[in-house]
């Protein structure tokens, strides 16, 4: 009898084996369509996001036209770093066999350094008009400026000097040198806050700035 069931057990265990082995099967097909899936979920993100950062920086670079670093002090000897972006205005007035006005606006971060305090830091916007003399001056065109902007200063109490509150007007004049790829400018820079706050400090500092164009 025992005989007889050998043959019915050892079909069992191959069933059972086969049955088993399919499982394990579709398991490991199940996780490698998982991870299949995730990859192209992944490949898809990253094509968005490339694609995304590729349209931003071809859209700011076909506005922003130029880009500005520079280095200066404060009159009370603190010292001033910067940096912007532009966007010229294709127009010029009163043009002449002396020279043209054009205009641009002006983005920009100045950060001051504190002694003793954490740094203060300036974000401004301004209209800017520019006028370019027709003369060369050491192979470059002289190139006068001067503007009035908005500006929001990170803390407007700092080395007992109050400056009323966080929105301060951005004056400028400058002047230096225009050549084909940038302009080398020196720029006197004053912020205060026009009296509409009942302190007034305003701060003056002086500007050595490079403006790029691409």
């Amino acid at each position: 009898m025992l005989s007889g069931l050998r043959p019915v057990l050892v079909d069992r265990r191959k069933a059972f084996s086969y049955q088993n082995r399919y499982c394990e099967l579709k398991l490991y097909l199940s996780i490698i369509m998982k991870i299949y899936m995730m990859n192209v979920c992944l490949c898809r993100s990253l094509i968005v996001g490339v694609s995304f950062c590729f349209s931003s920086a071809v859209y700011c670079q076909s506005w922003f036209d130029s880009v500005s670093v520079g280095a200066g002090t404060s009159f009370d000897h603190e010292f001033l770093a910067h940096i912007g972006i532009q966007h010229n205005f294709d127009k010029q007035w009163w043009e002449s066999d002396s020279g043209s006005l054009s205009a641009y606006l002006d983005l920009s971060l100045n950060n001051w350094s504190l002694p003793g305090k954490d740094d203060l830091r300036i974000v401004a916007i301004s209209p800017v008009f520019s006028y370019q003399f027709s003369t060369r001056l050491f192979g470059a065109k002289p190139n006068l400026e001067c503007g009035i902007g908005g500006s929001y200063i990170s803390e407007y109490v700092f080395n007992d000097r109050d400056m009323g509150g966080k929105f301060q007007f951005e004056d400028r004049i400058a002047f230096g040198l225009r050549y084909d790829f940038g302009t080398l400018m020196l720029t006197y820079l004053h912020y205060s806050n026009g009296g509409i706050y009942s302190q007034n400090a305003g701060m003056n500092s002086v500007l050595l700035k490079f403006r790029y164009f691409w």
